[in-house]
């Protein structure tokens, strides 16, 4: 068959993108609202939105790349909090450590904090959101003070919920701010050092109008608090995922209010992209973009005429039926292990799913996880196979989830793999030598890059007792 144009090959993958993309939000978000416990809900969520520079590593761009993207993920969980019924949500959005970073970097921030603020206004507006922020705002640029402010005001009347910025923010900064107040009004005989206690010191800080958090979300797989909150969240549960903020989405959002007082605090939580099938995905994109960067190679596909156009649609409708298979099979059933509270059980049996051509003994003994072994949930040994099957970089993803508990005593798991895709073979057709080993060079080039495993690959990396 001949090589598909490489807008055509992109308007292929685009148009089954977004049918896999719509079949995904739709029905997963549907699924996660009807799973959250609003008896539950935490009415304050704080984020620490990290990720973005190695994001932008990983597509190939400067870290400025990323803050533009995190954008989108600060308007995508604004909404959906606002949507369930959250009441405050607070984003560390620039501490005071970042006036480090190259100056370059600050001053994208700061110009990218003015854009966004002004952009997002009358969404902010007609979704009854009130804008507010907290840290030393004196030293932000004249600009983004200005921009800020007008935006704080342009709300303030808004009821449904408070979207609030940590700007120039330290934890460290604010306590000492706050005792030093404190301290002045005890020099000036207005306050009884006496009647200083938890709740008076609370009314120093910048945050004395809003409650604490009862959660807290940091993204990138980070697990620190990085100067955030200190105070505040004293008593609040923290969330970790691996998932950098950029690619933070709405389910993402829901997944983590419904792991909410479920006793999984602290566990770090995998990162689970939903992509269309990987092998064809892959391909296309290795396609597409090696002509993208050989655009002097002639590669041609037939004369556009209607035996091609009919053959495009008909293979169109085809892999969206697939992929609209291949999604149902994805959500149905699936359930991150829902830890109860913390008790030691016997692993009865380990189920893997999953994993072509691996040895299934190798892998459980990479997890550490075996028949007749002891396991506590919630506890350590979950996240750390995670981690250790992770690392051998053989995988897509990693998930862990709870078959059942029989009599209180044993836990039955199954491990649920997904392979990165592999790539067997591919052939040229209708270029000459020279430029197939130019071409080969590009696509080889791309398969280290993207991740690709390739049956030699494979071979060299085989999983042994």
């Amino acid at each position: 068959m001949p090589f598909l144009k490489t807008n055509e090959a992109r308007y292929l993958a685009c148009n089954c993108n977004v049918f896999v993309l719509l079949h995904s939000f739709f029905g997963k978000m549907d699924t996660l609202k009807q799973q959250i416990d609003f008896n539950r809900l935490p009415s304050h969520i704080a984020v620490i939105m990290d990720g973005n520079g190695r994001w932008a590593k990983t597509h190939g761009k400067p870290r400025v790349f990323g803050h533009k993207n995190g954008v989108d993920a600060v308007r995508e969980v604004t909404e959906v909090c606002a949507e369930i019924g959250v009441k405050y949500l607070t984003l560390y959005a620039f501490s005071t450590e970042n006036w480090s970073r190259p100056v370059s970097e600050v001053g994208a921030l700061m110009a990218l904090l003015v854009e966004a603020v002004r952009n997002e206004l009358k969404t902010l507006n007609k979704n009854n959101i009130r804008l507010q922020a907290i840290g030393d705002l004196s030293k932000l640029p004249s600009a983004s003070r200005k921009a800020l402010l007008e935006g704080i005001e342009a709300t303030k009347n808004n009821t449904r919920m408070t979207l609030v910025l940590a700007l120039n923010y330290s934890s460290r900064w604010e306590i000492v701010q706050a005792s030093r107040l404190i301290a002045e009004d005890v020099k000036k005989g207005e306050l009884d050092p006496a009647a200083i206690d938890e709740p008076l010191f609370s009314s120093y800080l910048s945050t004395k109008d809003i409650p604490d958090p009862e959660l807290l979300i940091r993204t990138s797989g980070e697990q620190r608090i990085s100067n955030y909150l200190l105070w505040q969240i004293a008593y609040a549960e923290l969330y970790f995922t691996e998932v950098f903020w950029p690619d933070f989405k709405k389910t993402n959002l829901l997944e983590a209010v419904i792991d909410y007082k479920k006793g999984n605090a602290g566990l770090v939580k995998p990162a689970n992209n939903w992509n269309l099938p990987q092998n064809f995905k892959y391909f296309l994109r290795l396609i597409t973009t090696a002509c993208h960067r050989s655009p002097s190679l002639p590669i041609r596909s037939a004369n556009r005429n209607t035996s091609m156009s009919k053959f495009l649609n008909l293979f169109l409708l085809g892999w969206i039926t697939l992929c609209s298979q291949f999604l149902s099979a994805q959500t149905e059933g699936v359930e991150i292990l829902p830890y109860g509270e913390r008790k030691e059980y016997e692993i009865g049996g380990i189920n893997i799913e999953g994993a072509v051509n691996r040895d299934r003994n190798a892998i459980k003994s990479i997890a550490a996880l075996r028949e007749g072994d002891k396991i506590t949930l919630p506890g350590v040994e979950i996240p750390r196979a995670i981690r250790a099957l992770m690392k051998l970089k053989l995988f897509e993803n990693v998930m862990i989830f709870q078959d059942s508990i029989v009599n209180g005593k044993t836990v039955f798991i199954t491990i649920k793999i997904v392979d990165k895709p592999t790539l067997s073979r591919y052939f040229f057709s209708g270029i000459k030598k020279g430029q197939q080993d130019e071409l080969n060079d590009i696509i080889k080039n791309i398969i280290s890059k993207e991740g690709i495993v390739t049956d030699d690959q494979k071979e060299l990396a085989k999983l042994k007792d």
